[in-house]
């Protein structure tokens, strides 16, 4: 049995927003695969992950990230994969900014408190 592939896109919202897109699939003989697409944000010179759609876990959900390393899991209703990436493609594009700012907020807040 061969090994697991994985394609990478990156899409370029702004210089310092982008969504990175991976497909993995898995050679079985039922050609199985899996998808994750995240939304990245550069804050000063580092790449944060702000917030992501997957299908890890057997159904497809929503994790939204926290500077902290916190994650809220949102589950999410199955509607086929093809579907499903679509959709999360379009709420990245289209929300991009409201989840910049609510995690550029919350790292101010985790590098202001103590001990960080």
């Amino acid at each position: 049995m061969g090994k697991t592939r994985e394609k990478e896109f990156e899409y370029e919202l702004t210089h310092q927003d982008r969504i990175r897109e991976r497909i993995h699939t898995h050679p079985a003989p039922d050609a199985d695969w899996t998808y994750a697409l995240q939304l990245e944000c550069l804050f000063g010179d580092k790449w944060h992950a702000v917030i992501r759609y997957d299908d890890a876990h057997g159904r497809p959900h929503i994790d939204e990230l926290h500077p902290d390393g916190r994650k809220n899991k949102r589950w999410l209703p199955y509607k086929g994969r093809h579907q499903s990436i679509s959709e999360a493609r379009s709420a990245l594009m289209n929300n991009f900014e409201r989840q910049r700012e609510r995690y550029q907020k919350e790292l101010q807040e985790y590098e202001q408190s103590p001990g960080n």
